[in-house]
């Protein structure tokens, strides 16, 4: 494959991995469907789209590690500066000085130990219910909707 061809079956490539239609990629790059297809058809092409799917999915996968990492140590930084906090709180409160930074670390605790009580999750100190108690709820409230809807009905 010339270095032309192997271009065009980059940019091809690229752009059936960016999910653009093969009947748009012929029109815009000016070639006939028939034409779009026996290059995508030839092994060359499959070769050179493997590489550029397997290169995108490295990237992707860079990306999402560096994100990772990066949430990973500011959780970190969060956790400890927890320890600083309440040092810094008790010291405050010692001397009854403003606790309003040491408040607000606290309340960015990743383990939600120290937050107030309106950024905790509500569902993990909510009583449950057993599937067969909502069960026989959702049926007692039937019947009752059904007396209801009857005694609207004798009146």
């Amino acid at each position: 494959m010339n270095r032309q061809n192997e271009m065009t079956a980059e940019l091809i490539a690229q752009l059936v991995l960016a999910g653009i239609k093969p009947p748009k990629i012929a029109h815009a790059l000016g070639l006939r469907h028939i034409q779009l297809a026996s290059i995508m058809d030839t092994a060359e092409y499959e070769a050179v789209e493997q590489r550029i799917t397997n290169h995108s999915i490295q990237k992707m996968q860079d990306i999402a590690d560096a994100r990772l990492e990066r949430g990973l140590a500011l959780k970190e930084e969060v956790e400890d500066a927890v320890g600083e906090a309440i040092q810094l709180l008790l010291k405050k409160l010692r001397k009854d000085e403003d606790l309003k930074a040491a408040l607000e670390i606290l309340d960015r605790d990743p383990r939600h130990q120290f937050a107030k009580a309106s950024r905790q999750d509500p569902r993990e100190n909510a009583p449950s219910i057993s599937a067969e108690a909502f069960s026989n709820a959702i049926k007692e409230a039937g019947i009752t909707h059904k007396m209801i809807e009857q005694s609207r009905k004798v009146q």
